[in-house]
């Protein structure tokens, strides 16, 4: 395939996979039983015995305990050692909460106010222009926010439009690939004129690059050193990196994607395969690689309100104020249909991730409140409130047609009902 052609159906992808959306308890460090839950091994297997994927796992935690954990199939097509519970996943998306819990610290700490000027810590983006609909750049009208950044709501698109003139400039741009480092990344993006006024429409977009950029600003570190120190480490994310050691390279799952012409899975080129022990572009919205466990812990984090293994990394309150619809009806509708926008009927925005506002547009396997994100590979999450649950998928299938997220949800609230039934 064109290379052209495949970066842009691998970007459209990223676009349909990234939206769908007590006492504290500890996740007890075994499993209440290898597989409980029959419906989410019955589809992994299933997954990976009809070839829609090489490899799959899938984790499930519930009331502070990892009720489910499966693993099927192998790490590629290129490589036929089996799944296991430490293979390294590329996350891509599920990059973008871990960056928003980050900047959620600081905000804690009075470092910012999230209706501060995005100008003020970035004076790239003091005097943004906004394409116009005929084709001339002006000033724009509206400050740009960090509230924004958070909610994909600031201007900043991604490069998916083909009849875009913003995003044609943003294709061209290569940004991920022309620009060696987070600070180069910035200036290049802001050298672009916004696609809409800010706080005026939803559209996915490098807004949460531009959040960990401000997360390095203010706290004087990397992202890689912030996340490190101030996330994993207290977490005991161990197998959490931007550039994974080369001790653990051979624990990588191959990057892998669907191609729709010859209907099966095909290695990703090697020009879109950067070496995962060099990265210098440490990027906030898609630059981590992770472990199934260790995405568990950061979900069961955010269950807990904030708590993990022992540590407090945010309040309460602010966990909640992530969890809460920061959109207008106005502002969720303004960005058009796909492949413009990708949040759907009954979901919205949180701090970081999606969050369903309101359950009755949605299939009854979601719920009111639950956030929910996933990564250009199909790595999926969602964590319900109302049930004190969570369900992380790992894979490593790039433009699939599966609906996985959906799957994941269906397939885990089903299991858990076979379960209550049999109490």
């Amino acid at each position: 395939m064109n290379p052209i052609k495949l970066i842009t159906v691998l970007f459209t992808a990223l676009l349909i996979t990234a939206c769908q959306s007590q006492p504290v308890q500890v996740l007890a460090p075994e499993v209440a039983s290898p597989s409980s839950l029959a419906t989410l091994t019955e589809l992994g297997d299933s997954l990976v015995a009809e070839k829609k994927f090489a490899g799959a796992s899938f984790a499930v935690i519930k009331d502070g305990v990892q009720i489910h954990s499966s693993m099927h199939g192998v790490y590629g097509i290129d490589n036929p050692k089996p799944i296991a519970e430490d293979t390294l996943f590329r996350i891509f998306s599920m990059t973008k909460p871990i960056t928003a819990v980050a900047a959620m610290m600081l905000h804690e700490e009075g470092k910012f106010d999230l209706d501060d000027p995005v100008a003020d810590y970035l004076p790239q983006f003091k005097n943004p222009q906004v394409m116009g609909d005929d084709g001339i750049a002006r000033p724009a009208k509206n400050v740009m926010t960090i509230r924004q950044l958070l909610t994909h709501s600031a201007g900043f698109t991604y490069g998916f439009a083909p009849d875009s003139i913003v995003d044609k400039a943003y294709f061209e741009a290569q940004l991920f690939f022309r620009s060696p480092d987070l600070d180069t990344f910035i200036d290049n993006v802001a050298a672009l004129p916004l696609k809409h006024e800010p706080g005026t429409q939803y559209r996915y977009s490098v807004s949460i690059d531009v959040v960990g950029a401000i997360v390095e600003k203010i706290s004087g570190q990397s992202l890689e050193a912030f996340f490190k120190e101030r996330v994993f480490t207290p977490l005991a994310m161990t197998d959490t990196f931007f550039r994974v050691p080369a001790e653990k390279m051979h624990r990588v799952a191959s990057f892998q994607y669907w191609n729709p012409e010859t209907k099966q899975i095909d290695m990703m080129p090697t020009e879109y395969q950067n070496d995962l022990t060099k990265v210098a572009l440490y990027s906030g919205g898609g630059g981590l690689v992770s472990s199934l466990g260790d995405y568990l812990k950061f979900c069961q984090m955010l269950l807990n309100g904030g708590e993990g293994n022992g540590a407090r990394l945010l309040k309460a309150e602010t966990v909640a104020l992530m969890m809460t619809d920061h959109m207008t009806p106005e502002v969720r509708s303004a960005g058009g249909p796909y492949p413009d926008i990708n949040i759907y009927d009954g979901t919205s925005m949180g701090l970081g991730f999606s969050i369903v506002y309101d359950e009755t547009q949605l299939p009854e396997e979601y719920s009111q409140g639950e956030v929910a994100w996933s990564g250009l590979a199909a790595t999926q999450f969602f964590i319900d409130p109302s049930q004190n649950l969570a369900a992380v998928a790992m894979v490593q299938l790039a433009r699939h047609p599966w609906e996985l997220d959906r799957l994941l949800r269906v397939e885990t609230q089903h299991g858990i009902d076979q379960l209550d039934d049999q109490e």
